[in-house]
């Protein structure tokens, strides 16, 4: 882009001073940045030295600080891991306790009791199956009678419940879950161990967790007539309990009050003890001193050869209470289950060293950081000044359109103002406001607004002189500063040129815009004596110019009028 100059010979004599201070300035620069390894290589060397001392010193702290924080931090996470494995397992249970509690009250069930015909039968198993469909966590509903026989069976199937027809239904009386919930008063609940879904006496394949939820079903009287069973999918809770592991480094185990696993490590057989075959690999055998202290205590870690144990007790008949109704009893066939995470010694040996390579990287990367350091220093010193100078040459541009800002347009107008006092010159000033921006970044969007000043921008330097100066003084407004113009007219008709060439429809990469302008023409010293007021009255005169109407240019109202002949 063309920038705008003082024409007068001792402007032009300072400029081409300036560009040889400029260019000179830049070739000592490169010649300091050339010189840098030859002149500096012994201050070179002490940084680099200096750097991989300073390095290995941070490494040797960081390694001392870390290596206690690491196991306090591993040790802190296995405990946050483990509770939260506990409240979930119990979260995960306790809408069971209220889901059987609706169902020993549906309205159904209460007229199976008193009139048992197909009928409410039928709506009773629809009722079943929709639940089943929704809850999507229970492998089996069922409603048995007093002599154990099931008269209701409704099955997962994979997501899509089946109601299981009367021919295929069993008698369930000498499960121990039937006759301990027989046992029980009105009211309250049983919660069977925690074991695998068998059919009629086989293990089904493949495996199913299952924890059984019943209640007696009793009428208004408290006359029990049979039971509700909800059998809890238990791979629901496992899977969740293993996803909750994987945020740590531990392995999830979850172990019953008998030290059997129930969800077991790798290499390990969880369910062992549904099986006849003799089971000697438990928990409770294979770290017989860990279990003794997980006897003891509700709660804790302890340190083994194996690794580090972290532990918490779910007591079932507490916990899954939680929220339930006041006057619930919960019976639990098993006292106690245990969350347990195991971080093997091997996964920290593992952590240990994973350690140790991130402080050798860090280490690397500070000793590297040394190098670059001590190789651009100088560099950077030399080139410091140059920064600085062109830092102060972008404040006084704006950097959308490359133009003189508002700063470095005053600065010129006063120049300017002070030589055509000096020489008896004129020079005039004009002051264009856009219309039409707004709309443009409204409809079209900010990066077209931003293309079509940068356009107007061009427009008004390339319909100009090369000494004259081109400024964007705020958003949307630019100003013309005319230096020795020998007229009025001569400056009016530059500034209908551009008020032109700025309303004409332009084409930009994505559309064609068109917008308007207004312009305001002010001259020395027909209108004014100060630059100043010069800026003020051409100013006005475009706003007087927008009254008019769009694309408008207007001259300033002199406030004292020299009739004298300006010279050129």
């Amino acid at each position: 882009m063309n920038q705008a100059s003082v024409a007068s010979p001792d402007e032009q004599s300072t400029e081409k001073m300036q560009r040889r201070l400029r260019l000179k300035k830049r070739r000592l620069g490169e010649h300091h940045a050339t010189g840098l390894p030859r002149f500096n290589l012994k201050l070179f060397i002490t940084i680099v030295l200096g750097s991989a001392v300073l390095a290995g010193l941070l490494v040797m702290l960081y390694d001392r600080v870390d290596r206690q924080r690491l196991a306090v931090e591993m040790a802190e996470h296995e405990v946050y891991l483990v509770e939260l494995m506990q409240w979930i397992s119990a979260e995960k249970l306790r809408p069971v306790v209220a889901d059987l509690q609706f169902l020993t009250r549906q309205n159904e069930a209460q007229q199976w009791l008193h009139n048992d015909t197909p009928d409410v039968t039928t709506a009773i198993a629809a009722e079943y199956q929709a639940l089943v469909r929704y809850k999507q966590v229970y492998d089996q509903l069922r409603l048995i009678d007093l002599s154990g026989q099931e008269r209701i069976r409704v099955e997962f199937n994979g997501g899509n419940p089946q109601i299981i027809a009367p021919g295929a239904l069993h008698n369930q009386a000498a499960h121990h879950y039937v006759i301990a919930t027989l046992a029980l008063e009105p009211g309250a609940i049983y919660l069977s161990s925690f074991d695998l879904a068998i059919d009629p006496n086989l293990i089904e394949r493949p495996l199913k967790p299952t924890i059984r939820f019943s209640a007696p079903l009793a009428d208004n009287n408290q006359r029990v007539g049979g039971m509700v069973i909800l059998n809890y999918r238990g791979n629901e809770l496992l899977q969740q309990l293993k996803a909750v592991a994987q945020l740590g480094h531990g392995q999830a185990q979850l172990v019953n009050d008998r030290g059997d696993w129930l969800l077991a490590p790798p290499g390990a057989q969880a369910w062992g003890f549904m099986f006849e075959e003799p089971q000697d690999r438990t928990f409770a055998l294979t770290y017989p001193q860990v279990w003794q202290q997980m006897l003891n205590h509700a709660r804790g870690q302890i340190e083994h050869e194996s690794g580090l144990f972290t532990y918490a007790r779910i007591e079932p008949a507490a916990d899954v209470l939680i929220g339930a109704e006041p006057e619930t009893g919960l019976y639990s066939a098993d006292q106690f289950w245990l969350v347990v995470s195991h971080l093997p010694t091997a996964v920290s040996k593992s952590l240990q060293q994973e350690r140790l390579l991130r402080l050798l990287l860090i280490g690397g990367a500070l000793w590297l950081v040394g190098v670059i350091i001590a190789a651009a220093f100088v560099m950077i010193l030399s080139r410091w000044q140059l920064d600085q100078a062109r830092l102060k040459n972008m404040t006084h541009f704006d950097q959308l359109t490359q133009l003189p800002n508002r700063t470095l347009f005053t600065d010129r107008l006063e120049r300017l103002h002070i030589h055509a006092r000096r020489y008896n010159r004129a020079y005039a000033l004009i002051y264009i406001s856009l219309n039409g921006v707004d709309k443009v970044n409204e409809q079209q969007g900010d990066g077209v607004g931003d293309e079509l000043l940068v356009r107007v921008a061009r427009l008004l330097v390339h319909s100009l002189r090369q000494s004259d100066t081109v400024s964007r003084i705020s958003d949307d407004e630019f100003a013309i500063l005319l230096s020795y113009i020998s007229d009025l007219d001569s400056a009016v008709r530059l500034g209908e040129k551009a008020v032109a060439a700025i309303s004409a429809p332009m084409r930009l990469r994505r559309c064609e815009v068109e917008i308007g302008a207004n312009a305001g023409v002010a001259m020395f010293p027909v209108h004014g004596n100060s630059a100043d007021e010069l800026m003020r009255l051409a100013r006005h005169a475009m706003s007087t110019s927008k009254a008019q109407g769009t694309n408008q240019c207007s001259v300033a109202s002199p406030l004292v009028v020299n009739e004298q002949q300006v010279s050129t």
